[in-house]
């Protein structure tokens, strides 16, 4: 027979997508993805609170960013099929979202009317792209694979060469921590002399922004000389509240600041609430004030929300701090 070798091939091929896609409609799960990674864990956990994200932008290309690429882990290539499939699933987990912010569907283009086709639009089909375009350009030899580079052996270094080490090496991290350490007298001598700030404090010290850099600000933390304690007492809050709002005095406008302070002020309010109620205030008495160029600016509620954990019942708190 003459029959076309690749026909039965191309029926298994689309057999196999279309199963493919059925798979990943029934049993793929955004909330599973998500937890499978710190952000996603977070956001999971923040939009459980309040129905709302806290950093939108941010956590909306987050959601789209893991929950494609664990769709390319499965089925190699997406569509505009899958793109809905994963567009939906998203807004099942997230019902106040618009679908048509992580999928748009295409239009269909109209020579007689001079219409111009247009792809799939949304945050899944832009983080796709993206993706096989990065993949296309490591096949082709233009970007270097990100691949992590073992620390060159260093025995003994002094001064500034301990400095060039620390800037582009993050491993081992014994020996990191202990050329660290050698130059924290030198670190904190240009702290006592400058009033830098934390972002170009940073920028000197690149080690900062490594995985374990945190360990490195708690370790000179911990080293900073015994400053002596002053026990915090309710006279002594009372003391700073009183001269904080002669400084921001009550604008009557502000109806939510209102009702913080009249529930202070009310007979039946213990000392404990009444400060837990004043540090909930300190938002109202000194709100960001300007947007820093290309920057995130935190609201009033984001404020509160870093300030406090409101919980209801004994058996929510962690008494192991």
């Amino acid at each position: 027979t003459k029959e076309c070798p690749s026909l039965p091939l191309q029926r298994i091929e689309r057999q196999s997508g279309f199963v493919g896609k059925a798979l990943l409609f029934q049993f793929f799960s955004v909330k599973h993805v998500l937890k499978s990674d710190v952000h996603g864990g977070e956001i999971l956990s923040n939009y459980k609170k309040s129905n709302k994200f806290t950093h939108p932008k941010w956590a909306r290309n987050k959601i789209a960013e893991l929950v494609v690429k664990a769709a390319v882990k499965q089925l190699k290539r997406l569509d505009k099929e899958c793109f809905k499939i994963l567009a939906t699933k998203i807004v099942e987990e997230f019902p106040t979202e618009d679908l048509r912010i992580y999928y748009f569907p295409p239009i269909t283009g109209n020579k007689k009317l001079k219409q111009k086709a247009v792809g799939p639009r949304g945050k899944a089909p832009n983080v796709y792209r993206n993706l096989i375009a990065k993949l296309s350009l490591l096949k082709k030899g233009r970007v270097a694979p990100a691949v992590e580079k073992e620390a060159p052996p260093v025995v003994s270094l002094q001064g500034e060469e301990q400095r060039e080490w620390l800037n582009v090496n993050s491993e081992p991290w014994d020996l990191v921590c202990t050329n660290f350490a050698a130059l924290r007298d030198v670190r904190f001598a240009k702290a006592a002399a400058s009033n830098e700030d934390v972002t170009r404090i940073i920028n000197q010290w690149p080690i900062f922004t490594a995985e374990k850099g945190y360990k490195l600000i708690l370790d000179d933390f911990a080293a900073l000389p015994d400053v002596p304690e002053t026990q915090l007492t309710h006279a002594k809050w009372d003391q700073f509240v009183n001269e904080l709002n002669s400084i921001r005095p009550i604008k009557s406008r502000d109806r939510v600041k209102m009702h913080w302070i009249e529930l202070i002020e009310h007979q039946d309010t213990n000392d404990d609430s009444k400060v837990a109620l004043q540090i909930h205030l300190l938002a109202h008495n000194l709100p960001p004030q300007k947007k820093i160029s290309r920057r995130w600016k935190p609201s009033i509620p984001d404020c509160q929300d870093s300030m406090l954990i409101l919980t209801e019942t004994e058996e929510s708190i962690d008494l192991t701090d």
